[in-house]
């Protein structure tokens, strides 16, 4: 048990979280550079209709996600709770009953529900008569992406012992394969069929690792451990699943509004304007993935002060980098797809901004959400979140109807400022001990020195074209974006708060090297 105590030490928790956030870093670089180069063979060996099609089926696919009782968000929480407990063999314990419940669900559920979209597929996703039988073709072939989900529980070992890092590499091995393996098929003439492949070859890849990984930290011998209960485990599993199915709908819907009512074409428009974009925010929000765990550990050892500190903390540095480094990827995108694919893709400098500043408000929704979650009170924020993502819908619609396809990330956004973005801060603050006030002040201060910041460089975009193309368009926005990260470090950090990270980093350097 020394071993599993060593990683919830404090120390454990500063390092654990470095490298799982510098292998965001890495992988974020890396699937830029690949998706970089492979998009645009992409869309011309595929063309424009075909790679949003198969952009909206993977969306109507993802929903299966959520049809299995909420078990993928449950475990956590309790494997969460076995790591840190008492008995060192009850994580093995969970994670083969784990295993075999998911596999149930996936057999008895999830299976035969794809089966039935694969057929209707072609109908649901209106695509035209040349392109629906390879449609229907490729949905069977993503359905062995289903076979792979009870293989989920090792990946749920590996993010609540904060080794997210290795979640991660697990990842980029998927993107790449997934990558290199769908150039080559769609140069081969196999179109929607070889992109299907290619993306359960890459899920099964990322599967191994995540498997061998989570393995080798389990605790060997028996595994008699007790298991929670049937209603324990339906207690915290059903406000999940509904939770899940409400993040579903607010985030992996885009698609397929946009494809109903604008055809598919657009949809390849939206995934590419939104691209660069998101891969940033991403990132920023990789802070909140990382911390979760820290923070749950801080306020279940009754830490209430260094609970407050650090959420504070980590509010005023999400919102004021997303403002200034996630807005300044925003602001040059319009010349970046330019260079990249050409103007007739770039959705325009509305899906832009819509699509920052809902990356912003989802990353800080992100941090106060997992909270809740992790501590099972799920079913506290569920009514809320179940009307956020009712009207992220409606939004959306109304919003695409109107405006066009900006219009889907402006339903995203007004949706969250409706509803979860202000009550789930507010349910931490009541739940679990939290000023307001602190709060407040933290979003007030990022808000402050953020917003001018990102004005200016949305000024200086709109007004001139970076020259020299590329290495003119690099430059001057990675300018900005070190600019940004100076700016953060010096206003908005007090000098206690400057001495307080190069400590930290400091002392992760060391332990690293």
């Amino acid at each position: 048990m020394t071993s599993v105590r060593a990683n919830l030490e404090p120390q454990g928790r500063v390092r654990r979280a470095a490298w799982t956030y510098l292998a965001g870093v890495l992988y974020a670089l890396a699937t830029m550079a690949t998706g970089f180069v492979a998009t645009p063979i992409l869309l011309r060996l595929l063309g424009g209709e075909r790679l949003g099609a198969f952009r909206v089926m993977g969306e109507w696919l993802g929903y299966l996600a959520v049809v299995d009782f909420g078990l993928t968000s449950a475990f956590p929480v309790f494997l969460l709770r076995a790591h840190a407990g008492a008995d060192p063999h009850a994580p093995r314990a969970l994670t083969r009953y784990g295993l075999r419940l998911m596999s149930a669900v996936m057999a008895i559920v999830m299976l035969p529900l794809g089966l039935a979209f694969a057929w209707y597929a072609p109908s649901l996703i209106h695509v035209g008569t040349s392109v629906s039988g390879e449609l229907r073709i490729a949905t069977l072939i993503t359905l062995g992406t289903i076979l792979l989900y009870p293989l989920g529980i090792f990946r749920a070992n590996l993010e609540v012992t904060q080794r997210g890092y290795l979640v991660t590499i697990g990842s980029l091995a998927q993107s790449l394969v997934t990558t290199a393996l769908g150039l080559g098929l769609a140069y081969l003439g196999f179109r929607l069929p070889g992109q299907a492949l290619a993306t359960v070859l890459g899920l099964a890849t990322a599967s191994i690792v995540w498997t061998l990984t989570a393995r080798q930290a389990l605790p060997a011998g028996s595994a008699a451990s007790p298991l929670p209960t049937r209603s324990a485990l339906w207690r915290t599993s059903w406000p999940l699943s509904l939770s899940s199915m409400g993040n579903r709908l607010n985030l992996m819907t885009d698609s397929m509004v946009v494809g109903a009512l604008l055809g598919p074409l657009a949809v390849t428009t939206l995934f590419l304007t939104q691209r660069i974009v998101t891969l940033a925010g991403g990132q920023v929000n990789g802070l909140a993935y990382v911390s979760w765990p820290a923070l749950v550990e801080l306020h279940a050892k009754g830490e209430k002060g260094a609970f407050e500190r650090r959420l504070s903390e980590l509010t005023t540095l999400l919102i004021t980098l997303g403002i200034t480094l996630t807005g300044t990827v925003a602001a040059y995108n319009r010349h970046f797809m330019r260079l990249w694919v050409g103007p007739a893709y770039d959705g325009g400098p509305l899906l832009a901004c819509f699509t920052a500043l809902g990356s912003i408000i989802f990353g800080f929704v992100c941090l106060f959400a997992w909270i809740i979650d992790m501590q099972g009170d799920t079913r506290l924020r569920l009514r809320v979140s179940t009307i956020g993502s009712v009207l992220n819908l409606l939004f959306s619609v109304l919003a695409v109807r109107a405006i066009g396809v900006p219009g889907v990330a402006l339903g995203t956004l007004v949706a969250y400022l409706c509803t979860d973005a202000w009550y789930c801060p507010a349910l931490v603050c009541r739940r679990y001990g939290v000023r307001p006030r602190t709060i407040f002040v933290a979003i007030t201060r990022a808000l402050a020195f953020g917003v001018p910041w990102v004005t200016g460089v949305w000024l200086v975009a709109s007004l001139h074209v970076p020259p020299f193309r590329w290495l003119g368009l690099i430059a001057e926005e990675g300018a900005f974006a070190a600019g940004g990260l100076t700016y953060c470090w010096l206003a908005v950090f007090s000098p206690g708060d400057r001495k307080l990270w190069r400590a930290r980093l400091a002392s992760f350097l060391k332990r690293a090297s």
